[in-house]
């Protein structure tokens, strides 16, 4: 059996993608790429997960026995329905690559990350005095510029 079957969409050639059976790190990024994620039953939890529909109109991958035995007949059904491929494709996208991984919303999650890892950390001081910058650094180039960071003091006791 192949590795991938191709799926012909509306606009371009696009992939029906199935890995194998461990966990991955990349799961959320594939959703973005208009693909049609067919993955096992998941034995993890990851922050994303509750974002996969797996029936009716919203649905956004498909997913297979642990062992992948059906595995020929749901790709078959989704080679017979090339729409149905589309939509599942296409609602993807809509949730992650439209809404949950944007720039901005990456962007929300650094900082909220720093900000509870500043409420729970005992070397963090909140009050410190930052001197005047340009607005419009994106806070990614901010936090990962070790020049930028090194203009400011933050604090350690």
């Amino acid at each position: 059996m192949a590795a991938e079957s191709n799926l012909r969409f509306a606009d371009k050639e696009q992939k029906l993608v199935w890995r194998g059976r461990e966990y991955s790190a990349s799961l959320k990024y594939r959703h973005a790429c208009r693909s049609v994620i067919v993955a096992h039953k998941l034995q993890y939890i990851q922050h994303h997960h509750y974002l996969l529909v797996l029936s009716g109109p919203e649905q956004n991958y498909v997913e297979l026995e642990r062992d992948f035995s059906d595995l020929p007949k749901r790709r078959d059904e989704l080679l017979k329905n090339p729409d149905k491929a589309e939509r599942i494709a296409s609602n993807s996208v809509k949730t992650f690559q439209e809404r949950y991984l944007t720039p901005a919303a990456d962007a929300c999650y650094w900082r909220t990350l720093w900000e509870g890892w500043a409420e729970v950390s005992a070397n963090v001081t909140h009050d410190v005095e930052r001197p005047p910058v340009d607005r419009g650094l994106r806070y990614e180039s901010f936090v990962l510029d070790r020049n930028d960071m090194f203009k400011y003091s933050v604090g350690w006791k």
